[in-house]
């Protein structure tokens, strides 16, 4: 893999099965990044470092901010134009949308996925997205109709190409399902290793991996910064145990992911300049130790 991994100007890509070379890091805009807990200008500042700084892949929701997320990620982009600057690829989630008071509503209907995908389309400012992810299916509403959708939305030119996001065991119905480019799965290290061995099988038969979650179980989650304290406490509205302070530290565990991990791409984010450049500068990094191998 070591004499496969090639940088483009800044960026660090990587062969990422059927979507090609693929950023080896991205940028997810979620969470606090979507909200009040982060004003709009810093996000957009940190949006556009992450880009600068190698991770040429943005990813982002309609569920994320009650569209605030594209929004954001949508003038980032516009920035980046203006300045003459590379355009990083992009993917967006369908199916899953938010409501004020965080309530969140599923809809995986024809109609109501070509809806979502309009007006995504439209706060991201952009003709097509690179990835369309279907954010959080359930096998059974995978029907005809709505397979039939994605395939004209590719027809179109709207979008480019199809996965899922999942978190759970019904990853493998998807990876074999036929339908879709790529899996966006949560890949946080010593934990899920279900899904680390659905992500290696993907791997293994041509499906990009996207990885999320790589630093979430890592010791050190609770910084004292917009970004800990959200993830905190989404982690125990979810039932889950506060992290412990044992187990790798987040830098530690982002260079597991990109090193040793079964995932082509990693997804990071942070509320903080000094963390996206500690994690922008492992993943240099890793990707010379890499090349160097060969």
């Amino acid at each position: 893999m070591g004499s496969e991994l090639t940088p483009r100007g800044d960026t660090l890509l990587a062969p990422a099965g059927r979507l090609g070379l693929w950023p080896r890091l991205g940028f997810g805009v979620a969470g606090p990044l979507a909200g009040p807990l982060v004003a709009q200008e810093d996000a957009l500042t940190l949006i556009m470092a992450a880009v600068r700084g190698g991770a040429g892949y943005l990813d982002t929701a309609p569920a994320y901010g009650e569209g605030e997320a594209e929004c954001r990620v949508g003038l980032a982009l516009r920035r980046l134009a203006v300045a003459g600057e590379p355009t990083p690829l992009l993917s967006t989630k369908a199916g899953l949308s938010s409501r004020p008071g965080g309530r969140r509503i599923r809809d995986f209907r024809p109609e109501a996925i070509l809806r979502s995908v309009e007006a995504s389309l439209a706060r991201l400012g952009v003709g097509a997205v690179d990835l369309l992810l279907l954010h959080g299916p359930d096998p059974r509403e995978l029907t005809d109709p709505l397979l039939a959708t994605l395939a004209a939305l590719q027809a179109e030119g709207r979008v480019r190409h199809l996965g899922v996001a999942c978190r759970g065991p019904e990853a493998a119905v998807m990876a074999n399902s036929g339908v879709f480019d790529a899996l966006m799965l949560p890949l946080p290290p010593d934990r899920e290793p279900a899904l680390h061995e659905i992500a290696a099988a993907a791997g293994t038969t041509g499906h990009a991996v996207i990885g999320i979650e790589v630093m979430t179980a890592a010791r050190g989650l609770a910084r004292l910064s917009p970004g800990g304290i959200y993830r905190l406490f989404r982690r125990l509205a979810r039932g889950g145990a506060a992290p412990l302070s044992t187990g790798p530290t987040p830098e530690e565990a982002l260079r597991h992911a990109l090193s040793a991990g079964p995932a082509h791409t990693v997804l990071t984010t942070t509320t903080r300049l000094q963390h996206l450049a500690a994690n922008l500068t492992i993943a240099r990094e890793v990707v010379a130790q890499r090349r160097a191998v060969t």
